[in-house]
């Protein structure tokens, strides 16, 4: 039986998935109304090797978050902060592969680049959450309130790494190879 706590955070997340799934919509709502060619001219398309980073720091997340929480099950502290502190850097460096594979495109000339950068920026604000969210683990951990017993907070902060890991490739598949589909590389 899992906590009230644990299936709220559940259901807030299904309902963010909701809202992100809407944003998706928008891109290819915004194909439907523009049509070919697809991205719209004065857009290169993203490139593969730029969108593999990102990709894989993703993979890289959903690895560390369920090696964190075996950790934590087998009550060995050291590799749960070793973990936690992986989880911190890799939110990091998904936002830094973000902006470097976004950064040519501009949010503001367009719809095309709006929609683009609506997609990165929902994918950062979510590793900005986690942000906020692994100190507090580590504060738990070493304050002796987080354990195989207790594991709420650790859990909740996964839930919300692996949303966004695969929120982040299921907008990275649409905007690098829903293109590609087309014809276009």
């Amino acid at each position: 039986p899992r906590s009230v706590l644990y299936m709220s955070v559940v259901v807030t997340l299904i309902f963010d998935a909701v809202a992100y799934g809407a944003l998706l919509f928008a891109y290819l709502y915004l194909f439907t109304a523009r049509g070919l060619p697809w991205p719209p001219a004065g857009y290169d398309l993203l490139p593969l090797t730029g969108a593999a980073a990102p990709a894989l720091v993703c993979v890289a997340m959903l690895a560390a978050g369920a090696l964190t929480l075996r950790a934590l099950r087998a009550e060995h502290r050291i590799g749960t902060a070793a973990g936690t502190l992986a989880l911190i850097v890799l939110q990091i460096a998904l936002a830094v592969t973000l902006l470097m594979l976004f950064g040519a495109t501009s949010a503001t000339a367009d719809a095309y680049g709006a929609v683009l950068w609506t997609v990165a920026g929902y994918a950062i604000a979510h590793a900005g959450v986690a942000l906020l969210m692994l100190p507090y683990v580590l504060v738990v951990l070493f304050a002796g309130r987080l354990s195989a017993a207790r594991p709420l907070a650790l859990e909740n902060t996964v839930l919300v790494t692996h949303y966004t890991a695969l929120a982040t490739l299921a907008g990275l598949a649409l905007v690098v190879f829903f293109p590609r589909m087309l014809g276009h590389g």
